[in-house]
């Protein structure tokens, strides 16, 4: 794992769990899963502090344990999941869509499940409407919103594998099936895994780094048969022993489709978001997870007009549907942001949004804006010359970029130093001599993506470490504003500490607004 992104980590577990828990999380994310003697040993803390530690991460989905048979034994190894702390920065985006998709009551539960990790509906019932003091009618909405909540999987079922990894997962069904036939050829073996992969196809998972735990994340249809198959078992009290978690992924599919009509927005009107927006609803359903889905599901013309308000429509030619057919057009024909794609000319013609090229052109815009910022303009001329026209020597980038050689020269090896472009050697003879080589210079995408991803969580990392300074070093003032007689008669503080507490706020706010600002970077980069 990088280091900024493991200083993020333990920044986030001992803001919000404690330094107790950050040792552990930290020791697991280092050594990898270990069982509970080796962890207590590793971290230098109690046996009482450890387990401690392990029960608030785990009821978080922080830390995953899996038993395994070691000889007569059975040995439980702890795991951590770096993308679950790192989302909980996220938290405040999650529950903005919760509010402004559910209302208020949806703002409340999915508030209580994110400050529990996990719990029952009829924990949630019990703190945020009792039924003994709660009308019929505000219970009846409560009950409506959790419902929703549940079929459009927002939120989820905890399953009795969800402690179970990919990798554990992979292998007790790889042995499962070896145990059934013990003379079982390499070529079977070879089959073997083709069906067991085949089998999980509907199964999507988050990205996780590579050698880390990912969490299972169901699709829509899969989720709505989990959650009927629950309530069909013929349990005593479905309500007090079914435990419900979020599931980020739908929360993403969400602020995507809301960033895209945005886009359009930015590319065309608010006539354009509104079509983009119809077609994006439309499709939000079937949709999986951000980085499985390519196009959405295909709508036609007709089912538009049928849906959408043409006064909306600012452009007004002579028939209401042919505005709507020009804007249509103009989302089909934007080459820098291929929003849509015409398929066929049933139903008047059907279209798909094309989510992978928007999300490749997403990066590709933050990358140049990142680019612009950092090195010049000059820089990111030359950025999007070599996104275009591919692999160029230094001197045909002169050229091309109206630059002098010197220049060009200069800024190409500032960008290739910071990860922005890449150079390959193309040698003439067999020996590699660099005096008889060639060298181009070129643009990865991916390369650039994870390189800024890096870069934002160094930011990040900072902005806390910020803040957590100016914090300590307001400590006594902190302390005083928060006592009770401060809090009943603001005049008992002086005009200098009054200044001091503005200021501090207003620092505070500041740093924290930049992290929003940076993890919606990080949603488009990685998450999108």
């Amino acid at each position: 794992m990088a280091t900024h992104q493991a200083t993020c980590i333990a920044l986030i577990l001992n803001e919000q769990f404690g330094e107790s828990s950050q040792i552990v999380a930290a020791t697991l994310l280092t050594k990898g899963r270990l069982p509970l003697p080796t962890l207590i040993n590793a971290t230098g803390l109690s046996g009482k502090q450890v387990r401690e530690s392990l029960f608030l991460l785990i009821q978080h989905n922080i830390i995953s344990f899996t038993e395994a048979n070691e000889g007569l034994r059975v040995v439980c190894y702890y795991s951590v999941n770096p993308l679950q702390v790192l989302l909980r920065d996220r938290y405040p985006l999650y529950l903005q869509i919760a509010k402004q998709r559910f209302g208020e009551k949806g703002y409340e539960i999915l508030a209580e499940i994110l400050k529990l990790g996990k719990c029952t509906f009829a924990t949630l019932q019990n703190v945020l409407y009792p039924l003994d003091t709660t009308p019929p009618d505000v219970l009846d909405a409560f009950e409506d919103a959790f419902n929703e909540m549940m079929e459009q999987n927002f939120i989820v079922r905890v399953g009795d594998d969800d402690s179970i990894n990919v990798l554990d997962r992979k292998v007790s069904e790889e042995a499962a099936e070896v145990a059934k036939n013990p003379n079982m050829t390499a070529s079977e073996k070879t089959k073997m895994k083709k069906m067991l992969e085949s089998r999980n196809k509907d199964v999507e998972f988050e990205d996780m780094p590579t050698g880390m735990k990912r969490k299972l994340v169901y699709s829509f249809e899969e989720g709505d048969n989990k959650a009927s198959k629950v309530y069909d078992e013929g349990e005593a009290n479905m309500a007090e022993t079914a435990y419900w978690r979020i599931n980020p992924s739908r929360f993403h599919i969400h602020s995507r489709n809301k960033t895209l009509a945005t886009l359009a927005e930015t590319r065309v009107n608010t006539s354009a978001k509104e079509v983009m927006k119809l077609i994006l609803d439309y499709a939000e359903p079937t949709m999986k997870h951000c980085k499985a889905d390519e196009t959405s599901a295909p709508i036609t013309l007709t089912y538009i007009a049928s849906q959408i308000d043409m006064s909306c429509l600012t452009y007004h030619p002579s028939t209401s549907r042919g505005a709507l057919i020009d804007y249509l057009a103009l989302l089909t024909m934007d080459q820098e942001f291929p929003f849509l794609t015409k398929q066929d000319d049933r139903g008047g013609g059907q279209y798909v949004s094309n989510l992978f090229d928007l999300r490749s052109a997403l990066h590709e815009a933050l990358v140049l804006a990142y680019v612009k910022e950092k090195f010049g303009i000059i820089a990111a001329r030359i950025w999007k010359l070599l996104k275009t026209k591919g692999m160029l020597g230094e001197k045909e980038v002169a050229k091309l970029a109206l630059i002098s050689n010197k220049s060009a020269r200069e800024t190409l090896f500032l960008m290739m130093h910071c990860g922005m472009i890449q150079l390959q050697g193309v040698p003439k003879t067999v020996d590699h001599a660099p005096s008889r080589t060639f060298f181009l210079f070129f643009v990865s995408l991916p390369k650039c993506v994870e390189t800024l991803i890096q870069e934002t969580y160094q930011m990040l990392s900072n902005l806390k470490i910020r803040r957590m300074k100016e914090y300590n070093a307001n400590g006594q003032l902190i302390e005083k504003i928060e006592r009770s007689d401060i809090k009943a008669d603001a005049s008992l503080l002086t005009d200098g500490e009054r200044q001091a507490v503005d200021n501090f706020y207003g620092m505070m706010n500041k740093l924290r607004i930049s992290e929003l600002r940076l993890d919606q970077a990080m949603l488009i980069l990685r998450d999108y």
